[in-house]
């Protein structure tokens, strides 16, 4: 079954989770290469050792979860922040492991987002039961998906774009490496 939900965060609490994200990247993260979805853009592994760091989004985003799908057993599977450029963007990819259990919930969170020169501009699109769709994402947005949604985005033309973005598992034991199939 494929789903996106989405949600808003109230300004402050979008500005708490930056804050909280930025000192973490500053402080414990890990740039990450070229061999991910991210283009033109800085991307930043969330690692094992700063999971704690920021319970208080975790458990934001569980209860976003718990509303639209009910899950409430929910694994950390991969986190990242994005932080992005001008004309960066991600090309079109999914979450999904061919070989591994589908119990994959992906999220994005809009921690800032630029002001764009036109609306696809920047722009999250997505393929859901064979239709494109395109949603112009604004500062706390939060984007609840399957990982067999093929999605993107085109490439911004503000100077600024912060996301964070973590993928859960209702299996404990299922902890991938890599997250783009």
């Amino acid at each position: 079954m494929e789903y996106l939900y989405q949600f808003r965060l109230s300004p402050d609490k979008t500005k708490e989770i930056k804050e909280e994200l930025d000192y973490i990247v500053d402080t414990y993260s890990n740039k990450v290469g070229e061999n991910i979805s991210t283009k033109v853009s800085d991307q930043y592994h969330l690692n094992h050792d700063c999971r704690g760091k920021y319970s208080k989004t975790i458990d934001e985003l569980k209860s976003m979860i718990f509303e639209c799908l009910g899950e409430t057993d929910l694994y950390i599977t991969n986190g990242w922040v994005v932080y992005g450029k001008p004309g960066g963007y991600h090309v079109m990819h999914r979450h999904n492991f061919p070989d591994k259990p589908n119990k994959d919930i992906c999220t994005v969170t809009y921690l800032d987002v630029g002001k764009e020169e036109e609306y696809h501009c920047g722009a999250f699109y997505y393929i859901m039961n064979g239709e494109h769709y395109t949603y112009q994402p604004v500062p706390g947005d939060v984007l609840i998906f399957s990982p067999t949604i093929w999605h993107g985005t085109y490439p911004q033309t503000s100077e600024v774009r912060q996301t964070l973005n973590i993928d859960f598992n209702t299996v404990e034991e299922y902890f991938p490496q890599d997250f783009i199939s």
